[in-house]
């Protein structure tokens, strides 16, 4: 972040939400590491719904703090509805009796890289965990997206899907969801079981343990009963680490770029 707007800046991590008490010290831990990035910069973590603190109690903190400027961190993989509509909403609406605090936005996780990186560690985990008993080729990962009606968060979970397939050239990559959007994690699966794989690692693309992560968990161990003639392993989410921390510091510090060179004098 620019040392010269560092001061009248503050940081809004918004996290989806989850009554999973795992999945929210995980976000809690992801936010204190990202903290750790911005010392002198004040930090609030909130979620958007079903748990506290919200946005609006969060935005208070900042604006209590002195922020003249408050980014919006959406600790989100794709840019659906909660990215593009329901966080700019909620956190505009926290600011209408602050009319001189302004509003900057960064985007969803996506593509980055250092996704990329991490899924492919989580998916190694997996398989070294249970060593394999079948060449690569004979092994498919199901990529399991949370899942959105948009079609272009669905076209951005296709690319994340086709980056992997990159880096795994033997292995077959599918993609389904659990909500809102097809195939579903039950097709992906019963498509799952009717390959000639031998091994199946089901990958959640997640950044936290909840209600998703256990949905997905709970179908995996009825497949692995009805269908035990092959490997089942499930791969856990991405979690609180440092690349998606070094992700969330480069979505910060390119908003704050940009708009240094905006207000800066020509």
């Amino acid at each position: 972040m620019n040392p010269s707007v560092i001061e009248r800046w503050g940081i809004l991590l918004v996290g989806h939400g989850t009554r999973d008490p795992r999945g929210q010290a995980q976000f809690m831990e992801l936010a204190g590491r990202l903290a750790a990035r911005y010392p002198v910069t004040p930090l609030a973590a909130c979620y958007l719904e079903l748990v506290e603190p919200g946005v609006d109690e969060a935005v208070g903190r900042l604006v209590a703090q002195g922020v003249e400027r408050v980014v919006a961190v959406p600790v989100m993989l794709f840019a659906a509805g909660h990215v593009l509509r329901d966080i700019p909403a909620a956190v505009r609406v926290a600011l209408e009796n602050h009319p001189r605090v302004s509003l900057a936005m960064t985007d969803a996780l996506g593509c980055d890289p250092r996704l990329v990186e991490l899924s492919r560690r989580r998916f190694d985990e997996a398989v070294a965990a249970a060593p394999p008993v079948a060449p690569p080729e004979q092994t498919m990962l199901l990529l399991v997206g949370r899942g959105s009606s948009d079609l272009a968060a669905q076209a951005e979970l296709a690319r994340f899907a086709a980056l992997r397939r990159e880096r795994l050239p033997s292995v077959d990559v599918e993609v389904c969801y659990v909500a809102a959007a097809r195939p579903t994690l039950d097709e992906g699966l019963a498509r799952a079981a009717q390959s000639p794989c031998a091994i199946v690692v089901v990958q959640p693309h997640l950044l936290f343990a909840g209600q998703v992560l256990d949905t997905v968990a709970e179908a995996v161990r009825r497949m692995a009963d009805d269908c035990p003639g092959k490997r089942w392993l499930l791969a856990e989410p991405l979690g609180p680490e440092s690349l998606i921390v070094e992700a969330l510091a480069a979505q910060v510090d390119a908003v704050t770029l940009r708009t240094t060179k905006v207000e800066s004098p020509r």
